[in-house]
């Protein structure tokens, strides 16, 4: 029971936090990065990155769609393991990656300022 309540925590710390995050990245004007939002529920991207996996440091959500708006499809911890596919700009102006939790069998869209490195380094295509 106590696992379930800290688990319940960490995900609502997690998602007012991401209330109050600051645009990761924006596209400046005229330049080559535009928004490439993945609406709430739409097919996941290609697996694109090729690195190797990636240990979380910390707590984040997984969200249906690269924006904050999108439903939750799982929470990543301190210790998953991660397999990035690619990252978006999305329409908000925050930069997400799509992460696997294989191990836990949750996919979705991550906050690139919640995960490590910044999130992948592989653009998703457009």
């Amino acid at each position: 029971m106590g696992n379930v309540r800290k688990t319940a925590a960490v995900v609502m710390g997690v998602a007012a936090s991401l209330a109050f995050a600051v645009p990761v990245a924006q596209a400046a004007p005229g330049s080559a990065l535009r928004p490439m939002h993945y609406s709430c529920g739409q097919t996941r991207p290609p697996n694109l990155d090729g690195s190797a996996f990636v240990t979380a440091t910390g707590a984040a959500v997984m969200l249906r769609g690269s924006s904050a708006g999108c439903g939750l499809t799982g929470v990543i911890l301190g210790g998953d393991r991660l397999d990035y596919y690619c990252w978006t700009l999305g329409n908000d102006g925050y930069t997400y990656t799509f992460v696997s939790a294989f191990e836990k069998g949750a996919a979705g869209w991550a906050l690139d300022s919640e995960i490590p490195n910044n999130g992948s380094s592989v653009h998703c295509p457009i």
